[in-house]
């Protein structure tokens, strides 16, 4: 076993756990901001929280394909079934889309990860850990609706990000579904000849995308709904 804070703070670059290994407990790897690779063996059982927060060198976590507990995609760390995402590596940049399937976001996962800019949340809204997002440099989407109102921005940590509702196509009242109010909302709007509260926060509007709010954007809704 790999015991809590084992490593933590050091200047290791690349590290290859032994076989023999079961578990790494809590923030084994914390703060280890020259690890640039890891590999995760066949035998490890148990993952803490944690451990491998603070790595900002860390451009991916690989696991082994036999391992029967946990697995990589794209270099980030999940559960065997790829349904809780457990680590995202604090060294990568730019933007990253959690998958449809994450039931479960782990503590820790995304805090400090100051290169990464933007995330994007979809499906069924998952179970949120504590400090999740813990990172001041990070703006999160998410899809709207009363689910995710719910479960997001009310996790330690959680209130440092900057988070943006984005509605459906047709979604006029950015409140999750796509139905008749949204028809009814718009055309009101149409006929008293005011658009501009057409607008709540990720509302999407504009049904046809090119840029403008009109009666064809009315028409697009009509035949999306008739389609539903």
């Amino acid at each position: 076993s790999i015991g809590a804070s084992a490593f933590s703070g050091c200047n290791m670059r690349i590290v290859t756990i032994a076989e023999s290994v079961t578990s790494i407990s809590k923030e084994a790897f914390y703060n280890c901001r020259n690890l640039m690779e890891i590999e995760i063996p066949a035998g490890v059982e148990e993952i803490g929280t944690d451990v491998f927060t603070g790595c900002r060198s860390l451009s991916e976590i690989n696991v082994s394909e036999d391992n029967p507990n946990y697995c990589s995609i794209d270099g980030v760390l999940f559960n065997k079934d790829a349904t809780v995402l457990i680590a995202f590596p604090g060294g990568r940049q730019g933007a990253y889309t959690v998958p449809a399937d994450v039931t479960e976001i782990g503590e820790g996962a995304f805090s400090n990860c100051f290169r990464l800019t933007e995330l994007t949340l979809q499906g069924t809204a998952p179970d949120i850990s504590d400090y999740a997002f813990l990172s001041d440099t990070l703006t999160v989407y998410y899809p709207a609706g009363e689910s995710w109102a719910s479960t997001i921005g009310y996790k330690y940590g959680a209130e440092e990000c900057n988070w943006i509702a984005i509605a459906e196509r047709g979604d006029v009242n950015a409140d999750g579904p796509v139905n008749l109010l949204d028809l009814l909302q718009l055309k009101q709007a149409l006929a008293e000849g005011d658009v501009s509260s057409l607008n709540p926060t990720g509302a999407n509007v504009d049904g046809d995308s090119e840029g403008s709010i009109n009666l064809r954007d009315l028409l697009v809704l009509k035949q999306m709904l008739a389609n539903a």
